[in-house]
Parts: structure tokens; C-alpha cells; sequence
């Protein structure tokens, strides 16, 4: 595969985790730009989850599983969508879709311990 090439792109490969909250820290805006295909669209992305934990605006081509995540993530389907939510926060400046409070409320019933409880109310219904 060909990557893009642009003086203001970096390939970094694999960063330390204990690295990643600096890297962050500068970023506008976090994107998950996957292709969506079929196992894609059977994926819960953990990805989503961090990147509401770093407190960032979030941009996400859309797909069924992950409209959950509408109040924290600004949505496209094609490329028109993603220029409309670009030009809104180079013009609007970089606000998230969510306030400090449903951070915290959603980060908090997130956690691996909350899944089993809530899988294990599903298997016993």
C-alpha cells in the first residue's frame, strides 16, 4: 500500500502506550478513519472508548455498530461529510460534541467490569 505523503503527515508505527497521552495532548481533533467492511462492522472499537477518555473533538466514518457513540463522535459516510465536519471545526474552532461530566459518566461505566455485568444480565434473559 501507498501512503499519502505530506510535510504535515508523520508516520510514527507503534507508539508506547505509556507515550500515547503526550502524543495526544497535541492533537485538534482524534479520527478513526477506518474502511468499513464486513468485520469492521462487527467490531465494538476500543479505540472510540480511548479516545473519549483523552477528551478530544472525535470524527468516525459511520457505520450501525458504533451510532451508539453519536454524542461524543461527529460522524461521515462519504468524502463531502468529512470536508463539512473539517471545515466547521477549522471555522467554529475544535469543540467536542460532550461536556466534562458525560466524559467522566460514560469513561466510568466503561470499564471491563461493567461488560461482564452486562453480558451476563443478557445470557440470563
Amino acid at each position: 500500500m501507498i501512503l499519502p505523503q505530506h510535510e504535515r503527515i508523520k508516520y510514527l508505527g507503534a507508539v508506547r502506550h505509556e507515550d500515547i497521552h503526550a502524543r495526544v495532548s497535541g492533537f485538534d481533533a482524534l479520527m478513526m478513519p477506518f474502511q468499513v467492511t464486513e468485520l469492521i462492522q462487527s467490531v465494538d472499537p476500543v479505540k472510540l472508548y480511548e479516545y473519549i477518555y483523552f477528551d478530544k473533538p472525535i470524527v468516525s466514518v459511520s457505520y450501525p455498530e458504533i451510532e451508539r457513540f453519536s454524542d461524543f463522535v461527529d460522524f461521515y459516510t462519504d468524502h463531502s461529510g468529512l470536508a463539512l465536519i473539517i471545515n466547521r471545526y477549522l471555522s467554529e474552532g475544535f469543540r467536542k460534541k460532550y461536556s466534562d461530566n458525560e466524559r467522566l459518566q460514560f469513561i466510568s461505566s466503561s470499564t471491563w467490569s461493567d461488560r461482564v455485568s452486562q453480558i451476563q444480565e443478557s445470557l440470563m434473559t
